[in-house]
């Protein structure tokens, strides 16, 4: 990410996860992601420079190529990336959790799929925008207002 001062990485660099070994994985408690972060690093070096000029909506399914990178985390990866939170996963259990919060008085479909078709409908050309906020909502309140 570009900062003031420069570019500051959030994550390793893919060589550092690839020079990781399965005990530096383990003293990171990160065992059980270790062969999903090394296939990452690996397609990143081979891939990135491409998908870096990919749009959004077709980095979503490029990272799908990834071994162990399902939907879920391909699409909140690259919400994450790019503030696109129409392509993150809105079914999923954070949003509908943080919505029946906010809006108890709807009666909001218990099932994903359901959920998903509901408050996209609801939401309209404001998906990204209202997914991103009621995220953020909930982990101000998940966490007693401490971020």
């Amino acid at each position: 990410m570009g900062t003031d001062a420069g570019t500051a990485w959030a994550f390793p660099r893919p060589e550092v996860v690839l020079g990781l070994t399965d005990a530096d994985f383990a003293g990171l408690r990160m065992t059980f992601f270790r062969t999903a972060l090394r296939a990452a690093a690996e397609a990143v070096t081979k891939r990135g420079e491409e998908w870096s000029a990919l749009p959004a909506d077709e980095l979503v399914p490029a990272l799908c190529t990834i071994p162990r990178i399902g939907p879920w985390s391909a699409g909140a990866a690259v919400a994450d990336h790019t503030n696109r939170f129409d392509l993150y996963p809105y079914g999923d259990l954070a949003v509908r959790t943080w919505a029946a919060r906010l809006a108890p008085s709807i009666d909001w479909p218990a099932d994903e799929k359901a959920f998903a078709a509901r408050w996209a409908s609801m939401t309209g050309d404001h998906l990204s925008d209202l997914t991103l906020l009621t995220l953020a909502w909930g982990v101000r309140h998940a966490t007693g207002g401490a971020v």
